[in-house]
């Protein structure tokens, strides 16, 4: 170990000091990697964690929640019945309503609590930190609410403001009569979060002889379960029953889909970080071998060598780890905010303070200073192979390349193959089953890793078939350039991997989500089929926080040039044990009016998907009876207002949304559900009317009676859908195009380092004649040509991992989404990656001709 430790001190630590702008490049490239890692983790479990708080948290020292099935809520009624149960020491009503609160300095989405005075009984001091909640102020009148500080502060709000809260039935003002913060409540809802006493929570948002949801606290010594049992039977399969938090547990695989997505991401992001320590560490060995071979002629051992490597990286990954960590909270924090605006849709705010774990950190540490290793391996193994006699070879320092022994391209084939087949088969699992995450993780590194396996082949080939172009179309400069290419293959090699890999990944995602939008478009066109549209102003894209009023529809009859008004329900609700999405559409009447619609665009039998819908029956989405098991003729349970009812399934649909999903005819919900609520009314016209004209009409109407509503032309209704969509996805895509940089750091590494190292090569070309606009033109050429071949390769490997993804997509779905071959990727991924290598060799360049031709010739 001392042996080892001079070694390290002496040499490798020397080393790293005295190549700083190399040992920089590398420490940022992993270090890029890990920051990825990291806040895609903590991002993830800071939304989960959100989420799951507002969802537990509010029940606090209850053991039971008896949570309504969908959003219309369950009868206040089952409070006192549910009291009576033997064993039961309370029971709590609450209601919950998200409305859009504007106070002086702007608007927030915030959740309105409807409690009662036991309410309070919940949070005992027993309870610890939840138990904390300081309030001031009271209820004094029907229209108080108490606010949390972190919404006074940001709306502009002091004691007795007055504000307004968007409800059914418009603006209404309410008087800000107290604060509250900490305990449970501080996380609940991401920090939006207001309170009313439960009657005029009710009337104010049009809950009358409803709630959401019934904490139970048991007694002492009584089985929960039999209390649990007990209260089913009363509520007759009308609600959820169970622990608190039960009825979020569907929804939060919308956040697991996204996180899948920004997995890959990180996964490739240290994949080509791999790359970047991999170049560096085999240089620095080309470069020192004389210094090594020396080194073991004096006595020193391989194992030494060898560990003094590993230390080395071992160095340059810790740093990078560190640095890492720091740059991803920072990264966290930034896209975060953009995370909560795509989950908008959601029932519940997600956000608030940062939740990160000591896990996260020590997975990021961890896998910064194992790229580190794993990366310099390779590298550092061959210092194993490196004879005294090396030390006197006049070989230039940075030649290095793969071996090439029969023996070396066998076990490179065979690794090769091997790991394409594990890719195919994880990927074709996950078709089976896609909701495992870790398969598709798999799929992904099995297949990185054939296709780097695969690179040492396919580069060198494609940089012969480059150079008598470059030479003949770009004379002396390009034969250079070429030349430089050809010379070290394998530095050539691992920095065009990185470029292939991360562009790779960008159009495959970019790809699978672009022909997923396209069907969604398409999807959407043929549905939407009305002119005009009135929206609930709260519509997230799928539901509404404050839902119109059905009278509404009478009203917006008798604008002029109005034919028909039809509505539109979409709401949250169990579906056998799952999150799932009811829509309550008059398809059959509307039709009847001249709605534009075509559901031959989700079915394949529209006719038996009308007449089922005419029948009372439910038409399911095909990926809702693939995970139910069912079948056509089949009966599907779900929770009413007057308990559990069966449905005949007569008909399936193709629908994009990852959840279950099922169609119903609205009059039938309206008499079941006894909802009149509508979160959309389609608007036909009449025949010759003027559709702007008419809109305008309907603009002045919904003004004039108050109605939190807005009117859409169907583009814009369409226009809203997809930008919903991309939303979700928008960090994702973020992220994906954040680890261009590190394939970035990996040209601008090799490039650096073929500049200094080629200092008297390039010396000697500038005694020789040549002027410094050439010199710097070579080396430009050299980095285009490693971004258009990267281009070209990530185009192909694009392309085929589009389809992958596109295929995980559909199995999650189960729809057959069309591929779209995405032309414009393909082109932007040539000249971009051209453009790319060119932008970070552009430095490397100037440097290159800014040398002196003496103090070239004297480097080496």
């Amino acid at each position: 170990m001392r042996t080892l430790a001079v070694i390290v001190r002496t040499t490798n630590l020397r080393h790293l000091l005295g190549h700083g702008l190399r040992t920089a490049l590398t420490t940022v490239g992993i270090a890029a990697g890990v920051a990825l890692v990291f806040s895609i983790s903590v991002i993830n479990t800071t939304l989960l964690t959100s989420f799951r708080s507002s969802i537990q948290n509010l029940a606090g020292a209850a053991e039971l929640e008896v949570a309504a099935a969908d959003q219309v809520g369950i009868r206040e009624s089952h409070v006192e019945k549910i009291a009576a149960v033997p064993g039961v020491e309370r029971a709590v009503p609450v209601t919950r309503s998200n409305t859009l609160v504007e106070g002086p300095d702007g608007s927030r989405r915030v959740m309105i609590l409807g409690i009662t005075p036991e309410f309070v009984s919940l949070f005992p001091r027993g309870l610890g930190s939840l138990a904390r909640v300081r309030v001031s102020g009271g209820f004094s009148g029907p229209r108080d609410a108490i606010l949390s500080k972190q919404v006074a502060t940001e709306l502009g709000l002091g004691d007795d403001s007055s504000f307004t809260a968007e409800t059914p039935r418009g603006g209404v003002r309410l008087r800000m009569s107290g604060t509250i913060s900490g305990g449970s409540l501080a996380a609940l809802n991401g920090g939006y979060l207001g309170v009313m006493l439960l009657p005029s929570a009710q009337q104010v948002f049009d809950k009358t002889a409803l709630v959401d949801s019934i904490y139970v606290v048991v007694d002492t010594g009584s089985s929960t379960s039999d209390v649990q049992r007990a209260i089913e039977s009363i509520v007759d399969d009308g609600a959820i029953v169970g622990a608190p938090g039960e009825r979020g547990d569907g929804v939060e695989r919308v956040f697991g889909g996204l996180a899948d997505l920004l997995s890959l991401a990180g996964t490739v992001a240290l994949f080509v970080a791999l790359f970047v320590v991999f170049n560096t560490m085999s240089m620095s060995l080309a470069e020192r071998r004389r210094e090594i071979s020396m080194a073991m002629a004096l006595g020193a051992e391989r194992r030494h060598m060898f560990g003094a490597f590993l230390a080395e990286a071992g160095v340059v990954g810790v740093i990078a780890s560190a640095c890492g960590v720091a740059g991803g909270l920072l990264l966290a924090r930034l896209l975060v905010v953009r995370a909560v605006e795509g989950y908008q849709l959601l029932p519940v705010q997600v956000g608030g303070p940062l939740v990160i774990r000591p896990s996260h950190v020590a997975v990021a540490a961890i896998s910064g200073i194992a790229v580190s290793l794993l990366g310099a391996y390779i590298p550092a193994r061959r210092v194993l192979r490196v004879a005294p006699i090396e030390a006197l070879r006049p070989e230039a320092s940075y030649e290095w390349s793969p071996s090439t022994s029969p023996r070396g391209h066998r076990a490179r084939a065979a690794a090769g193959a091997t790991a394409f087949a594990i890719a195919t088969v994880a990927f074709m699992a996950t078709g089976s089953r896609p909701d495992e995450g870790w398969i598709v993780q798999v799929g992904l590194v099995s297949g990185l890793t054939a296709v780097t396996l695969l690179l040492p082949y396919v580069v060198p080939l494609a940089v012969r078939i480059l150079r008598p172009l470059m030479r003949a179309g770009l004379g002396t400069v390009g034969r250079l350039a070429a030349d430089a290419l050809g010379k070290n293959p394998g530095r050539t090699t691992f920095t065009v991997a990185s470029l292939v890999l991360t562009l790779g990944l960008v159009i495959g995602v970019g790809s699978a989500l672009g022909s997923y939008q396209t069907q969604i478009e398409r999807q959407a066109s043929a549905l939407i089929g009305a002119p005009i549209y009135v929206t609930a102003r709260s519509f997230t894209g799928i539901t509404s926080d404050q839902p119109l009023p059905a009278d509404l529809g009478a009203r917006l009859s008798e604008v002029e040039g109005v034919q028909y008004v039809y509505p539109l329900r979409f709401l949250f609700l169990d579906v056998e044990g799952e999150q799932g999405l009811m829509f309550a559409v008059p398809v059959e009447e509307a039709l009847e009016h001249g709605a534009d619609t075509h559901t031959s665009a989700i079915t394949e039998d529209p006719e038996a998907y009308l007449r089922t819908l005419s029948e009372g029956g439910v038409a399911v989405s095909i990926g809702t009876a693939r995970r139910h098991d069912l079948e056509v003729g089949d009966r599907l349970s779900l929770k009413t207002p007057d308990g559990a009812r069966d449905f005949e399934v007569g008909a399936f649909y193709n629908d994009l949304v990852s959840f279950d999903s099922l169609y119903i005819d609205y009059e039938h919900y309206r008499q079941i559900w006894r909802d009149d609520n509508v979160d959309q009314f389609g608007v036909l016209i009449e025949p010759g009317a003027d559709v702007h004209g008419v809109r305008g009409d309907l603009q002045t109407l919904v003004e004039d009676t108050g109605a939190p509503a807005k009117v859409l032309l169907k583009e814009e209704v369409i226009g809203d859908l997809l930008e919903t969509i991309q939303g979700t996805f928008e960090l994702g895509q973020g992220i994906q195009l954040a680890a261009l940089v590190v394939a970035a750091i990996t040209i601008a590494n090799t490039m650096f380092t073929a500049v200094l190292e080629r200092r008297w090569e390039m010396g000697l070309q500038r005694a020789l004649g040549m002027d410094r606009r050439q010199l710097a033109r070579s080396v430009l050429l050299e980095a285009a040509a490693i971004g258009l071949i990267g281009g070209i390769g990530g185009a192909i490997l694009g392309t085929a991992s589009g389809i992958v993804m596109l295929e995980s997509m559909e199995a999650q779905f189960a729809w057959n989404i069309p591929f779209q071959a995405p032309v414009l990727q393909w082109l932007l991924a040539v000249t971009g990656g051209m453009a790319l290598a060119a932008a970070v060799g552009a430095v490397p360049s100037r440097m290159a001709a800014r040398g002196s031709i003496i103090g070239s010739l004297r480097y080496e």
